[in-house]
């Protein structure tokens, strides 16, 4: 049985979870990988103890666990003494826990980067890219208490957060860490910033902004991080699909969903993806080969996309794969044929001085859409996939 309640604070309403011996979640209101069933409970005031949610979840504020919990967060939002903390029981991925385990070591007051938990993970023996462990932060089911706004870019920048990066600012200056550059040394438990709050700035995956580690063959490479080209691309083509599979029951997921293809040991994180089989769709990601693979190149990713990460996928069964390059406005469309991927065509937007040197045929003759081969109605528009691609 799961048990819920909501509570008041100065970051919105929040909504808590237990199993009735832990504290399972603690969800900010608004932010991203909150579970879709709670997130248009009623307020506490509108409910009654023990009322029924759903058949196994109950809104039930007098647990012990969930007093504890706002007793904790009174004191923390006070910057008085902290009390003991309740039980956590974060659920996940054994690589998202080994994660969330790191992140309940970073002290009050201090920050670390992805790139040092990479580290951490890697001398602890699992191989791990600053990519998958900005993937596990951002899935952390346990705001706050488990502080996964701790964690900076490289540069020592705030990058994204799950709640926006107002709350993640408002929460480092709860405890009195300056929100500029990262700063490493121990502050005080009251001890309080007069930085005024900043504006409100678009929540991002939490390794957005970082330069991007990957693990091919045991050695680790940096690439460059996602171009704003490159999430473009990737909302269109995550919006093509959602708006097509809707009520239907292939499932699409968006850039920064968690894949695990080789016995969970590490997480691939494609720019796309579309899954038809729902075993496959765990809490944690997707296990298993999906459908359809999509990656759309940035600076420095195009010779993993076509070389490491295409094997791999064709390896474990993928039936399409698209290489997607918004400089060049092309897509490329692999399909899976006796266990090897195949280039069935290349499709392109071209630039208007090469159409103006074509001959009339020739311009009727390029394609302005294309069809994905999961699925016999579905044509998709090349100027879709590149809607507002800025050169």
């Amino acid at each position: 049985m799961t048990y819920v309640t909501t509570l008041p604070s100065p970051l919105g309403k929040l909504t808590l979870a237990s199993d009735g011996e832990a504290l399972t979640g603690l969800w900010i209101a608004g932010q991203k990988h909150f579970p879709e069933a709670l997130q248009t409970m009623p307020s506490e005031t509108s409910l009654s103890p023990g009322e029924a949610l759903f058949s196994d979840t109950l809104f039930s504020p007098e647990q012990e666990i969930f007093q504890q919990t706002r007793a904790w967060l009174n004191a923390y939002f006070a910057n008085a003494s902290l009390p003991p903390m309740p039980p956590l029981k974060a659920r996940g991925s054994p690589f998202q826990e080994a994660v969330w385990t790191l992140l309940r070591e970073i002290p009050y007051g201090e920050t670390t980067t992805y790139g040092t938990l990479s580290e951490t993970l890697r001398q602890r023996g699992i191989s791990a890219s600053a990519q998958a462990v900005g993937g596990a932060v951002g899935r952390n089911p346990i705001s706050i208490l488990i502080p996964c706004h701790r964690v900076l870019g490289a540069d020592g920048n705030l990058t994204g957060y799950a709640a926006g990066l107002s709350v993640k600012k408002r929460l480092l200056d709860t405890e009195g860490h300056s929100t500029g550059k990262a700063e490493h040394s121990r502050k005080s438990r009251t001890q309080k910033t007069t930085q005024p709050e900043g504006s409100i700035m678009q929540s991002s995956l939490a390794y957005e902004l970082e330069p991007i580690e990957e693990v091919i063959g045991g050695k680790v490479f940096m690439m460059a991080p996602p171009t704003s080209n490159h999430n473009r691309v990737a909302g269109n083509i995550y919006r093509i699909f959602s708006n097509y599979l809707h009520g239907k029951k292939c499932e699409p997921f968006p850039d920064g969903e968690g894949l695990y293809l080789e016995e969970n040991r590490e997480e691939y994180q494609p720019d796309g993806m579309v899954v038809c089989d729902p075993d496959k769709v765990q809490p944690d990601g997707v296990h298993g080969a999906p459908d359809l693979v999509i990656e759309v190149l940035s600076p420095g990713t195009a010779r993993y996309d076509r070389g490491h990460k295409m094997n791999t996928y064709e390896r474990h069964g993928v039936r399409e794969y698209w290489i997607v390059d918004p400089d060049s406005r092309t897509v490329e469309q692999y399909v899976l044929e006796d266990a090897r991927f195949v280039l069935r065509d290349v499709f392109q937007i071209y630039p208007d001085f090469l159409l103006k040197r074509m001959k009339e045929e020739e311009r009727a003759a390029v394609a302005t859409e294309f069809r994905c081969t999961l699925f016999d109605d579905l044509r998709i528009r090349l100027e879709d996939v590149f809607y507002r691609v800025v050169h």
